[in-house]
């Protein structure tokens, strides 16, 4: 990372994931750490952990309307942090830094489907780092193939969830991932479709 010239790190993470680190940050980088997900505010979070949704880009419009200002204090971050190269990161790097990236690159007037591209490359990642034996994603191609046309009908992103929500509580693991990727890849598109820069 000094090689590449990072210098600030923002970390998204809760302050339980961040105890768990085992090793210092090295004295050339700036830490900043940002809570991202708010796991205080109960009433938000209760539908999105018994429906299977949290950790999906699902939440991602829901969340920017319900704590517009967690997402504005790791904007503020990024774009206060002193000279060099800034990462930010959070746990899986799916949903907290998916968030993040997305809200950057539609600030950038990046189109709708390159960013929902980008969300399927992390879940591809994502997918091989979970399964390094063999290094074969788990049905990316099925999830590529679907997202042209998930999220239709006049669905909103919050329709868009609770679509799937009754098929989620239903399953576990790998099965729910593939259940929720092309809805997922859908959601990414509606917030930059719907609210622009409102968070920006």
């Amino acid at each position: 990372m000094h090689d590449a010239g990072i210098r600030t790190i923002v970390d998204l993470r809760q302050a339980g994931e961040r105890a768990r680190d085992t090793q210092p940050r090295p004295d050339w980088l700036t830490p900043v750490t940002v809570d991202l997900d708010g796991l205080d505010d109960a009433v938000f979070w209760k539908d999105f952990w018994s429906n299977g949704l949290s950790g999906t880009a699902l939440y991602f419009l829901p969340h920017l309307y319900a704590m517009p200002e967690r997402s504005v204090a790791v904007l503020s971050a990024l774009a206060s942090a002193p000279d060099g190269g800034v990462l930010f990161h959070c746990m899986g790097g799916r949903d907290r830094t998916g968030l993040i990236a997305m809200l950057l690159l539609t600030a950038i007037d990046t189109e709708p489907d390159a960013i929902a591209d980008d969300y399927l490359e992390t879940v591809r990642l994502a997918d091989l780092r979970s399964n390094p034996a063999d290094r074969r994603p788990r049905g990316v191609s099925d999830r590529r193939a679907n997202v042209g046309s998930a999220g239709r009908g006049g669905e909103s992103p919050g329709t868009a969830g609770r679509g799937t929500g009754a098929r989620a509580g239903s399953g576990r693991g790998r099965g729910r991932r593939q259940r929720h990727s092309d809805v997922e890849a859908e959601s990414v598109k509606f917030p930059t479709l719907f609210t622009g820069r409102a968070f920006l």
